[in-house]
């Protein structure tokens, strides 16, 4: 029989996202296709697809949430953006990142598509 909608909607919110919002979010945001991505869409995973309805299932939470702090950055040589953070409340001071990314011109309006996003 398979999953159903409400399978995934048990005590949470459920949201949906189309093969096409996926496809235009990767490319705007990442630069890559969706058929490049390998984990995290499969049943039980981030996402669920429901074949009958075409979309991706995931559940809505504020447990997701993370503040960060961010120590500092700049514009590099060929155009993209550093930015050192480090996650707001890590007691131990010692989980920083680099978070790397390229401006993309979309039509009036710039985007940052992630290059990477790495821990130091």
């Amino acid at each position: 029989m398979g999953l159903t909608v409400d399978d995934l909607s048990v005590g949470v919110a459920t949201s949906t996202l189309s093969v096409g919002n996926i496809e235009y979010y990767l490319q705007l945001y990442a630069g890559i296709a969706f058929s490049s991505v390998t984990t995290g869409f499969g049943s039980g995973d981030i996402f669920t697809y429901l074949e009958k309805d075409q979309l991706y299932y995931f559940r809505i939470s504020d447990t997701n949430y993370a503040a960060i702090v961010i120590s500092g950055g700049q514009v590099n040589a060929d155009g993209t953006y550093t930015v050192h953070y480090k996650f707001d409340g890590d007691t131990d001071n010692t989980r920083n990142f680099t978070v790397t990314l390229r401006p993309v011109i979309k039509g009036y309006d710039t985007v940052y598509q992630f290059i990477s996003n790495v821990a130091d």
